[in-house]
């Protein structure tokens, strides 16, 4: 169940979509769901009509987010594995390394 800042909410799959997208959903440590967000009262659906692995077989250069959470999901989903062992940067980080900038 995929959790932000403000709470949870649950990803429902019809059968056809999950059919379709099952090696995603059961194989991807960090997957992208797009679909049909639904409200009722604090509870929030999302149901999915796609879903894609958000993290490639090949390697990366770099890992960035601006959420902390975020940055210790991907770490937690293995993206750092991705980067050669970097762990998630801020992007402050990427521009301030860019330029060569003191910490």
């Amino acid at each position: 169940m995929p959790e932000d800042e403000n709470g949870f909410i649950n990803v429902i799959a019809r059968p056809d979509v999950y059919a379709k997208y099952r090696k995603v959903f059961c194989e991807s440590p960090l997957l992208i769901v797009a679909g049909e967000v639904q409200r009722q009262g604090v509870v929030v659906n999302l149901i999915a009509e796609q879903a894609v692995r958000a993290i490639r077989q090949q390697p990366a250069d770099l890992i960035a987010t601006d959420c902390p959470l975020a940055g210790v999901q991907l770490d937690q989903a293995g993206a750092s594995a991705h980067a050669g062992g970097k762990a998630a940067l801020h992007p402050i980080q990427v521009v301030r390394d860019a330029y060569g900038l003191p910490k």
